[in-house]
Protein backbone atom coordinates (compact mmCIF):
# COMPACT_ATOMS: atom_id res chain seq x y z
CA UNK A 1 0.00 0.00 0.00
CA UNK A 2 2.88 2.34 0.79
CA UNK A 3 4.47 1.90 -2.66
CA UNK A 4 1.15 2.63 -4.39
CA UNK A 5 0.85 5.93 -2.52
CA UNK A 6 4.49 6.75 -3.28
CA UNK A 7 3.96 5.99 -6.99
CA UNK A 8 0.88 8.23 -7.03
CA UNK A 9 2.83 11.05 -5.37
CA UNK A 10 5.64 10.75 -7.92
CA UNK A 11 3.12 10.68 -10.80
CA UNK A 12 1.30 13.73 -9.41
CA UNK A 13 4.60 15.59 -9.01
CA UNK A 14 5.75 14.76 -12.57
CA UNK A 15 2.34 15.73 -13.92
CA UNK A 16 2.33 19.08 -12.15
CA UNK A 17 5.96 19.90 -13.05
CA UNK A 18 5.72 18.97 -16.73
CA UNK A 19 2.20 20.18 -17.39
CA UNK A 20 1.09 16.78 -18.65
CA UNK A 21 -2.63 16.38 -18.13
CA UNK A 22 -2.63 12.61 -17.90
CA UNK A 23 -0.13 9.81 -18.08
CA UNK A 24 -1.24 6.84 -20.13
CA UNK A 25 0.38 3.72 -18.74
CA UNK A 26 -1.13 0.72 -20.49
CA UNK A 27 -3.93 2.23 -22.58
CA UNK A 28 -2.15 1.75 -25.91
CA UNK A 29 -0.99 -1.83 -25.45
CA UNK A 30 -1.57 -3.74 -28.64
CA UNK A 31 -4.42 -6.19 -28.20
CA UNK A 32 -4.10 -8.34 -31.33
CA UNK A 33 -1.92 -11.44 -31.79
CA UNK A 34 0.37 -9.86 -34.39
CA UNK A 35 1.05 -6.91 -32.10
CA UNK A 36 1.96 -9.16 -29.17
CA UNK A 37 4.38 -11.23 -31.26
CA UNK A 38 5.93 -8.47 -33.41
CA UNK A 39 5.83 -5.27 -31.36
CA UNK A 40 8.87 -3.97 -29.53
CA UNK A 41 7.04 -3.55 -26.22
CA UNK A 42 7.80 0.17 -26.34
CA UNK A 43 5.00 2.49 -27.37
CA UNK A 44 5.77 6.12 -28.24
CA UNK A 45 2.76 8.05 -29.39
CA UNK A 46 3.22 9.53 -32.85
CA UNK A 47 6.52 7.75 -33.53
CA UNK A 48 7.57 4.57 -35.27
CA UNK A 49 9.59 2.30 -32.99
CA UNK A 50 11.67 -0.39 -34.68
CA UNK A 51 12.80 -3.49 -32.86
CA UNK A 52 16.15 -3.81 -34.62
CA UNK A 53 16.92 -7.28 -33.28
CA UNK A 54 13.56 -8.67 -34.35
CA UNK A 55 14.20 -7.20 -37.81
CA UNK A 56 17.65 -8.83 -37.87
CA UNK A 57 16.11 -12.24 -37.21
CA UNK A 58 13.92 -11.88 -40.27
CA UNK A 59 16.66 -10.29 -42.41
CA UNK A 60 19.67 -12.49 -41.56
CA UNK A 61 20.08 -16.21 -41.06
CA UNK A 62 22.52 -16.63 -38.19
CA UNK A 63 23.02 -19.16 -35.43
CA UNK A 64 23.49 -16.43 -32.85
CA UNK A 65 21.88 -12.97 -32.84
CA UNK A 66 24.13 -11.12 -30.42
CA UNK A 67 25.32 -7.62 -31.21
CA UNK A 68 28.80 -8.96 -31.85
CA UNK A 69 27.61 -11.67 -34.26
CA UNK A 70 25.34 -9.33 -36.23
CA UNK A 71 28.02 -6.62 -36.48
CA UNK A 72 30.57 -9.16 -37.67
CA UNK A 73 28.18 -10.46 -40.33
CA UNK A 74 26.81 -7.12 -41.54
CA UNK A 75 29.62 -4.62 -40.95
CA UNK A 76 32.52 -7.08 -41.24
CA UNK A 77 34.28 -5.96 -38.08
CA UNK A 78 34.72 -7.21 -34.55
CA UNK A 79 33.45 -5.34 -31.53
CA UNK A 80 34.28 -6.13 -27.91
CA UNK A 81 31.73 -7.52 -25.48
CA UNK A 82 32.25 -5.96 -22.07
CA UNK A 83 30.13 -7.51 -19.29
CA UNK A 84 27.65 -5.32 -17.41
CA UNK A 85 29.49 -5.96 -14.14
CA UNK A 86 32.65 -4.46 -15.63
CA UNK A 87 30.77 -1.45 -17.00
CA UNK A 88 29.12 -0.96 -13.62
CA UNK A 89 32.45 -1.08 -11.79
CA UNK A 90 33.98 1.38 -14.27
CA UNK A 91 31.12 3.83 -13.80
CA UNK A 92 31.01 3.41 -10.03
CA UNK A 93 34.76 3.81 -9.60
CA UNK A 94 34.53 7.59 -9.67
CA UNK A 95 37.40 7.90 -12.11
CA UNK A 96 36.57 10.31 -14.91
CA UNK A 97 38.46 8.20 -17.47
CA UNK A 98 36.62 5.01 -16.45
CA UNK A 99 33.23 6.75 -16.63
CA UNK A 100 34.12 8.14 -20.04
CA UNK A 101 35.05 4.64 -21.28
CA UNK A 102 31.73 3.27 -20.00
CA UNK A 103 29.66 6.00 -21.67
CA UNK A 104 31.71 5.73 -24.86
CA UNK A 105 31.06 1.97 -24.99
CA UNK A 106 27.30 2.38 -24.54
CA UNK A 107 27.14 5.13 -27.19
CA UNK A 108 29.12 2.99 -29.63
CA UNK A 109 26.69 0.10 -29.10
CA UNK A 110 23.73 2.40 -29.79
CA UNK A 111 25.46 3.76 -32.90
CA UNK A 112 25.99 0.20 -34.16
CA UNK A 113 22.20 -0.21 -34.48
CA UNK A 114 22.08 2.76 -36.86
CA UNK A 115 25.07 1.51 -38.83
CA UNK A 116 23.48 -1.92 -39.24
CA UNK A 117 20.18 -0.43 -40.44
CA UNK A 118 22.07 1.81 -42.85
CA UNK A 119 24.21 -1.04 -44.21
CA UNK A 120 21.16 -3.22 -44.87
CA UNK A 121 19.23 -0.29 -46.43
CA UNK A 122 16.34 -0.84 -44.05
CA UNK A 123 15.70 2.84 -43.33
CA UNK A 124 15.78 5.54 -45.99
Amino acid sequence: MKSVNHDKEVTDKVTSETGIESIVVDAEIIEDEWGRTHASGIHVSGRIVLNVWRLMRSELKLNLYTVEAVVEEVLRRKVPCIPCTTLNSWFSSGSQRARFRCIEYVLERANLNLQILNQLDMVR
